[in-house]
């Protein structure tokens, strides 16, 4: 995380900067997809096409909150892996409601697989994910911290949830007000907030120092 003071960053220099500080979670994610037995080609085949493009930037975030805090950002990295699996999940959901089969230059894994395979990756990513928290513990992170990484997630979850309900109820129509457009972003936003909460939970904050980094999250979701 060396960043030289004398110069501004350019942005691949950031983009460099969190592709090394977020390697070895994104690396756990990868593994935990390209590693699972099936006797399908079109499941393994889909399952390592959830591979090409990395997520580097999640577990990164998590392990900058945590160092901020006076943690380790070392005990970050099974989270990090998870928070990969969970968004990819989000995502998938996010693609088949929108009917979006691509994105910029590449084909969305339900625009390549179809609603019906997207839907089962979406499962096997939500529970691979949480599944992935365990090894949290196997590292010394105690039960009543991953207690309260859980709680963050949960209610980041169900916001995400209303956010899209929202974006739902808003189209076709001409009389949604700029309040509602607000707080569907704000919703949105939620998941940056939980990763920088998640951060400084790991990170063994104080109650003050996670709840302004929680709302530094939020901003940067809003951003």
């Amino acid at each position: 995380m060396e960043i030289d003071r004398k110069t501004k960053p350019s942005i691949e220099d950031v983009r460099r900067i969190i592709e090394k500080d977020g390697a070895k979670g994104w690396n756990l994610a990868k593994e935990a997809l390209l590693k699972q037995e099936t006797d399908n080609p079109r499941l393994k085949e889909a399952l390592a096409y959830l591979t090409l493009i990395p997520d580097y930037f999640r577990p990164a975030i998590v392990a900058y909150c945590c160092e901020a805090v006076g943690g380790d950002p070392e005990i970050t990295v099974p989270t990090g892996a998870s928070l990969v699996l969970l968004a990819k999940a989000i995502g998938i959901h996010d693609d088949i409601i929108d009917n979006v089969k691509r994105r910029g230059k590449h084909i969305t894994a339900y625009g390549k697989f179809g609603k019906e395979v997207a839907l089962i990756l979406s499962d096997i990513l939500l529970f691979k994910g949480f599944t992935l928290m365990k090894k949290s513990l196997e590292i010394g992170v105690p039960p009543e911290t991953l207690g309260k990484i859980l709680e963050t997630i949960d209610q980041v979850w169900f916001e995400q949830s209303e956010s899209e309900i929202l974006e739902h109820q808003f189209r076709r129509k001409t009389d949604v007000l700029p309040e509602d457009c607000i707080t569907k972003l704000r919703k949105r936003a939620s998941e940056m907030e939980a990763i920088t909460r998640i951060g400084a939970i790991l990170g063994k904050a104080s109650e003050k120092e996670i709840e302004a980094l929680a709302v530094y999250g939020r901003s940067i979701g809003l951003a």
